[in-house]
C-alpha cells in the first residue's frame, strides 16, 4: 500500500503480531542512482508496483526531504527526452509527449518538453525523416527540433529526464554526478505499464518497423507517465 509522509511517498508496511495487533511501519524510498542492481529491483520500480520488500521496522530511517522523489503532482513540470543522437527516439518521444499535452488538460500543467542527445553526432540536425514520416502518419506534423547535446544547465531547468534505454541512462547518471540539479534521472521505459521496464531500440540502423515500434512504446509510456502524475486529470 502507498501513502504519503511527511511529503514523501512511502510503502505503508502492516505485521500482524502473536497478540493479534497490528503495526503499521514504513519504508522510504532510497536513491535510484545506484546502478550496482537491476532497474526491475529498484524500490521505485516495486512500490509503483506494489511489490514491497519485507523491511522490519527497526530499519526504518528518517531521510530528508528530497526533490529528486516520484511525486504525483498538479504543479507545472518540465520533461527532457534523451536518447543517442537527438534525432530518432528522444524526438519521437518529444513530438509525442507535445501532441498530447499542447492542448486539453494537460496543457496548463506541462511547462517545457524538449529533447537532447548524449553525443553530439547530429548538432544542428533536423529529426531523421522515418521520425518524422512516423509522426505525420499518426496525425503529428507540426513537429520541428535541431539536434543538441545534454548539458549539466539541463539537470537544473527540467523536473524529469526520461533516457531511451539502459545506455543513455549511465551516461545521464555519470554526467549528473558533476552537479546539482532537481532533475529526477529515469528510464522512459519505467512507464511501460508491465512487470519490467522496456527499453526503446535504437531504429537508426534498421526499417520503418523500429520507427513504428518506438512510436507505440512512447505512446504507451507518456500516457502511463501522465496517469501517474495527474491521476485527478479527466481528458
Amino acid at each position: 500500500m502507498i501513502g504519503e509522509w511527511n511529503g514523501l511517498l512511502v510503502g505503508i508496511i502492516e505485521e500482524r503480531c502473536r497478540d493479534r495487533k497490528i503495526r503499521i511501519g514504513f519504508q522510504l524510498p532510497t536513491s535510484r542512482g545506484c546502478r550496482s542492481s537491476p532497474i526491475s529491483d529498484s524500490f521505485f520500480f516495486k512500490l509503483t508496483r506494489g511489490i514491497l520488500p519485507n523491511t522490519s521496522q527497526e530499519q526504518v530511517k528518517v531521510l530528508p526531504k528530497s526533490n529528486k522523489l516520484p511525486k504525483m503532482s498538479t504543479e507545472k513540470i518540465s520533461i527532457l527526452f534523451v536518447c543517442l543522437g537527438n534525432i530518432c527516439r528522444s524526438t519521437m518521444a518529444e513530438g509525442i509527449f507535445s501532441s498530447m499535452t499542447s492542448k486539453g488538460p494537460y496543457a496548463s500543467l506541462i511547462s517545457t518538453v524538449d529533447s537532447c542527445g548524449t553525443a553530439a553526432y547530429h548538432t544542428g540536425s533536423s529529426p531523421d525523416s522515418r521520425t518524422m514520416a512516423t509522426l505525420r502518419e499518426n496525425g503529428i506534423g507540426d513537429y520541428k527540433h535541431k539536434a543538441r547535446k545534454v548539458s549539466l544547465n539541463d539537470f537544473k531547468n527540467f523536473d524529469y529526464i526520461f533516457a531511451m534505454d539502459s545506455d543513455n541512462l549511465e551516461d545521464l547518471l555519470s554526467l549528473g554526478r558533476r552537479t546539482e540539479g532537481k532533475a529526477k534521472v529515469m528510464l522512459f521505459g519505467e512507464y511501460a505499464g508491465g512487470s519490467e521496464p522496456e527499453e526503446v531500440d535504437d531504429p537508426y540502423y534498421g526499417g520503418n518497423d523500429g520507427f513504428k515500434a518506438a512510436y507505440e512504446q512512447c505512446t504507451r509510456f507518456s500516457k502511463n507517465f501522465l496517469k501517474a502524475t495527474f491521476p485527478d486529470v479527466e481528458k
